[in-house]
């Protein structure tokens, strides 16, 4: 059964309105059941039969970790916050993205908010597509104009 939660439903619309995000996905699981709405405009139930096998996106959840080890590389010397990340990973620097510095990267400002079109979950557990893919991406905005 879908659910949409007024409050959330309006905050959200509010984000895209003011061009502050694309676009969301919001999954909540209760009992047995699951809601995801990937978009304002055509909210998708979940399976029923929500399991380990229904895939919801949460990409921010290993954040914390590999920002951590950021840390501790620009703690011992190994990463600056301001050096571009292209220095480190040369292939990123393609299309508009050479100056992104490592800090927009942690901030959410790099302006490369977007998943890798077309992309199968097969792939994105592929090393070289996933890295590939990323280099690959285009800017949506300049680098370090608004978390995104």
């Amino acid at each position: 059964m879908l659910t949409v939660i007024p409050a959330v439903q309006a905050v959200m619309a509010d984000l895209v309105e003011r061009d502050i995000e694309c676009g969301f996905q919001v999954a909540a699981i209760s009992m047995d059941s699951g809601v995801s709405t990937p978009g304002l405009a055509s909210p998708t139930p979940a399976p029923s039969d929500t399991s380990t096998e229904t895939l919801f996106v949460c990409f921010r959840y290993g954040k914390g970790v590999v920002a951590t080890a950021i840390h501790l590389f620009a703690e011992r010397g190994r990463i600056d916050y301001d050096t571009h990340v292209a220095d480190y990973w040369p292939a990123v620097g393609a299309n508009g993205k050479g100056q992104i510095t490592v800090r927009q990267l942690l901030k959410d400002t790099a302006g490369i908010p977007q998943l890798l079109l077309g992309c199968t979950v097969e792939e994105l557990f592929n090393w070289d597509r996933t890295c590939d893919g990323i280099a690959a991406l285009a800017s949506k905005r300049q680098p370090g104009s608004r978390t995104g």
